[in-house]
């Protein structure tokens, strides 16, 4: 927190000091606000008032995996309000090289994330597998994992379309890989 008061008070000299354009001037403003900022997101953490200073993801951002499913990298995106809610977007692996997309939202009530997400298999790798999966679950932040239940529908032969639909759990732990 003291490097934060420090890199501000020095701001608050540059913007004194040396005689620069205008625009020069809030270029070097700018640099030095976005490492401030950078500096207090990897932080993560409260000062000593136990108030809070800034959280830049949700507890559910990072990798996962669930064994026989996927690897899945998440991305939060709070939305404005202060609700609690937001927008996941990410990455769901599972083969080496056979990536795809991923989108939903999530949100949150005290520790615990509800989140809901989609993933279309349509890539440059595998092609268009006529398949999309749907997931919803939660993260309890006690049991510190994501509980899902997935639903996937593909592309069956005419009359055999109560086979398009299949439904299964899916608990996904954090994951090391990056």
């Amino acid at each position: 927190m003291i490097r934060i008061i420090a890199i501000v008070l020095c701001l608050s000299l540059i913007c004194t000091a040396a005689p620069t354009s205008d625009s020069e001037l809030i270029k070097r403003i700018k640099n030095d606000y976005d490492d401030v900022l950078n500096m207090v997101m990897k932080a993560k953490k409260r000062d000593s008032k136990d108030t809070l200073v800034f959280v830049a993801n949700c507890g559910i951002q990072g990798s996962w995996y669930s064994p026989h499913v996927a690897h899945i990298d998440l991305d939060c995106e709070p939305d404005s309000s202060p609700a609690g809610a937001g927008t996941i977007t990410g990455t769901w692996t599972n083969a080496p090289d056979n990536h795809y997309p991923l989108k939903g939202r999530y949100t949150k009530f005290e520790d615990d994330y509800y989140l809901g997400f989609t993933v279309a298999f349509n890539n440059e790798h595998i092609g268009n597998s006529k398949s999309v999966t749907s997931l919803t679950g939660m993260y309890n932040n006690d049991w510190g994992k994501m509980t899902t239940f997935w639903i996937m529908t593909n592309r069956t032969n005419p009359g055999d379309e109560w086979q398009d639909s299949k439904i299964g759990k899916a608990v996904f732990e954090r994951s090391n890989r990056h």
